[in-house]
This record gives structure tokens, C-alpha cells and sequence, in this order.
């Protein structure tokens, strides 16, 4: 099953790019990946929602359902939004097809995320500085169906 639309491609400019550049090339690369889960129900590629396209989506779900509750922080509501499927620019759409286990995914999106923002910030945890985002990335993981907050995950999950 094809997955991307097309390959990461990253900019080759005689060594000159900043790491802010590079960022930017791989969070782009996110229109090229597809919500595996349209495929598998046997969307066609070419109506198939593309992961920046779900990113923004949500974003701007939340930034309609937040503005409705007083004392939110929307900032920091819209970061984690953006940023909640970063690690699959690299990872890819995992569902739960792909039986892969959610601490091993986790593990996975992290250093996907920190791959990507570690250029940006001096931080040990650049993608708490983009919005705070906590616990694994799919929301059928044990810990995400706790109540309390969970560690920081780069890829999303529940407060």
C-alpha cells in the first residue's frame, strides 16, 4: 500500500542550510503523507486526507471549541494541535493494522520529533517548547485512557 504521495526531500544547498530550513522541508513533508487509515477502508489515494491536512483540521477545530472556554490557554491548545502527528513525517500513519506495540510507537515518534526540532532550541525536550504535548500518539494506548497527564510525547495524545 502506498503511503506518501511522494518521498522526503530535503533542500541540498552546498551545505548552507539552517536547521530552522530543514524543519520546515520535513513538517512540509506531512501534506505528502496519507491518513493510512482512509487506505485501508479503500479511499482512493487521490480523495485520501493527507496528515497536514488532518493537522490543520484539528487545529482549527480547536481553536473554535477553545474559544468557548473561558481561562483556556489557545496558544498553547493550537501548538499541540499543529505539532500532535509531527513524528510521522518520519514514522509514517501507524494504525492499529499495524500492531505495532504504543510504547514502541511512542519511542519511535519521539526521536522522530526530536530528529526534526533538535536543530531549533538548545532544550532537552525541543517539542515542549512547540506546545507541551504529553502521552502516546494513539488514543486506544492503555495510558492514554488514564486521566492523569502523561510523560511528554512529541506525537500527541490527551492532556
Amino acid at each position: 500500500m502506498q503511503t506518501e504521495k511522494a518521498p522526503l526531500t530535503l533542500p541540498a544547498i552546498n551545505g548552507q542550510v539552517s536547521a530552522a530550513v530543514t524543519a520546515w522541508f520535513e513538517i512540509l513533508h506531512l501534506k505528502q503523507v496519507f491518513r493510512k487509515g482512509w487506505l485501508e477502508r479503500g479511499l482512493p489515494p487521490a480523495r485520501c486526507e493527507s496528515v497536514a491536512e488532518h493537522s490543520f483540521g484539528n487545529a482549527m477545530l480547536c481553536l473554535l471549541l477553545a474559544q468557548q472556554q473561558p481561562g483556556l490557554n489557545v496558544e498553547k491548545i493550537l501548538r499541540m494541535a499543529l505539532i500532535h502527528d509531527l513524528g510521522e513525517v518520519y514514522v509514517g500513519d501507524l494504525t492499529p493494522t499495524d500492531a505495532v506495540d504504543p510504547q514502541e510507537k511512542y519511542a519511535m515518534e519521539k526521536q522522530a520529533v526530536l530528529k526534526i526540532l533538535s536543530g531549533l532550541t538548545r532544550r532537552k525536550n525541543p517539542a515542549r517548547k512547540l506546545g507541551g504535548v504529553r502521552g502516546p500518539s494513539h488514543a486506544r494506548s492503555p495510558v492514554c485512557q488514564t486521566s492523569r497527564p502523561v510523560r511528554v510525547c512529541p506525537a500527541g495524545g490527551p492532556i
